[in-house]
């Protein structure tokens, strides 16, 4: 049955856009959707989404109302789809500018979102929108280095709440590039540890790089993962750096790096730093 709309009911305040799941501009006006049809030389010309309800919407070229909507469109109004609509953007959003887990964001938005309860029902649920999200986040996501020499972007310089993580980025010794990451609550913990633990990986190191070294501290008898480096070379002048490294952030934060105890496996390149 057709639904009565007529140009009282029209409301050009309540005009809003949002973006489709193609990323394309939708507008909506009084609960209902209208896709962009075409655009002249001064108007844009939007039409409802429903399949056969040919009512239209004209606005300015800067999204301003210009006229229509005031036919009867052959559907009812849907409210809980524009809702469900709007969070679903706002999170992709998120994901596109933040490095915030998908699934935090997701009960974040949740959370503070006013939603009806018809709109939650229909809602999809985390692992749903998970997919389409995390796929968005990967195209708007820096190509993958094809060398050492590269710019990190200042996203992933610092944690969620925007304190340091990359510690260290430099090169030793020519072309040998270190990269060290941690926070700051990693390191104190790290610096107040009486006993270390180190480890290199080479199978999951990514690409241009030889291994992954972790150092860990012990707290509460927990070993806790306190520095993640990339290195591209075993040599006892790297793994010298990222002591002399730790030494002096210890320093700037009045703490000393001087655990009692490491422990660590056979490497000949570590050994010899150990001992200096």
């Amino acid at each position: 049955m057709a639904t009565t709309n007529n140009i009282s009911s029209i409301d050009i305040h309540n005009l809003s856009f949002i973006k489709s799941n193609k990323n394309e501009p939708l507008l909506v006006l009084n609960n209902y959707v209208y896709k962009r049809n075409k655009t002249t030389a001064k108007r844009k010309y939007w039409v409802c989404v429903i399949r056969g309800c040919q009512v239209y919407v004209h606005t300015t070229l800067s999204n301003e109302y210009a006229g229509g909507g005031t036919d009867l469109h052959s559907h009812a109004p849907n409210p809980e789809l524009v809702q469900v609509k709007k969070v679903r953007q706002k999170m992709k959003e998120r994901a596109l500018n933040e490095v915030t887990l998908i699934g935090m964001i997701y009960e974040e938005e949740i959370a503070k979102s006013s939603m009806t309860r018809s709109a939650l029902a229909i809602f999809p649920t985390n692992s749903e929108i998970y997919q389409g999200v995390a796929k968005a986040r990967r195209k708007a996501a820096p190509e993958l280095p094809q060398s050492c020499f590269f710019t990190i972007p200042d996203i992933y310089k610092s944690t969620i709440d925007g304190k340091r993580f990359l510690l260290y980025d430099g090169s030793p010794i020519r072309r040998e590039r270190i990269l060290l990451f941690g926070n700051d609550d990693q390191l104190d913990l790290l610096f107040d540890s009486h006993t270390v633990f180190m480890d290199g990986t080479f199978s999951k190191a990514p690409h241009n790089f030889c291994q992954i070294y972790i150092i860990h501290a012990v707290n509460f008898d927990i070993c806790l993962t306190c520095v993640y480096g990339l290195l591209m070379i075993k040599k006892s002048i790297v793994y010298k750096q990222i002591f002399v490294e730790l030494k002096q952030i210890a320093s700037q934060r009045g703490k000393s790096f001087s655990p009692a105890s490491i422990i660590t496996d056979f490497e000949p390149a570590v050994l010899p730093v150990l001992k200096s």
